[in-house]
């Protein structure tokens, strides 16, 4: 939520938002479920910081809760980079759990400890998911 131009926390610090100066079109929002497990929606437009960047304020403001980070990927769409990054992977020999550490979220989350992969879900053939959840641990 904001504040003027302000980003603020919501729900007892479970939940961090933040448009920047995109006018709402863009930017970062992260939770933290009941699990302890951090979920984040990042989408750089302009009047953003690049996507480390708006990862990097999330996790300041409340990566401090969290046990674990999801990746939630699926084709289509703008926000897709993240699977397209896990399926090359894939096809250029890397194990899946590998090939999630190779993503946008892999690295930042591997920049707060979470440095290993647990394959939640996929959908469609190996190398060339339609869907993939992944998450990220200590």
């Amino acid at each position: 939520m904001l504040a003027g131009n302000k980003p603020v926390l919501v729900h007892n610090c479970r939940e961090y938002f933040n448009s920047y100066q995109s006018g709402g079109r863009g930017g970062v929002f992260a939770s933290i479920d009941d699990g302890g497990v951090l979920n984040t929606y990042v989408e750089v437009m302009p009047g953003t910081p690049n996507g480390g960047r708006m990862f990097t304020d999330a996790m300041d403001a409340i990566g401090h809760r969290a046990a674990a980070v999801r990746g939630n990927w699926h084709s289509g769409g703008t926000l897709r980079d993240n699977l397209d990054s896990f399926n090359a992977g894939i096809q250029n020999g890397l194990a899946p759990e590998e090939a999630a550490m190779h993503t946008f979220t892999g690295k930042m989350a591997s920049r707060y400890g979470f440095s290993r992969a647990w394959v939640e879900s996929t959908r469609g053939p190996m190398g060339e998911y339609s869907d993939a959840t992944v998450i990220f641990y200590r």
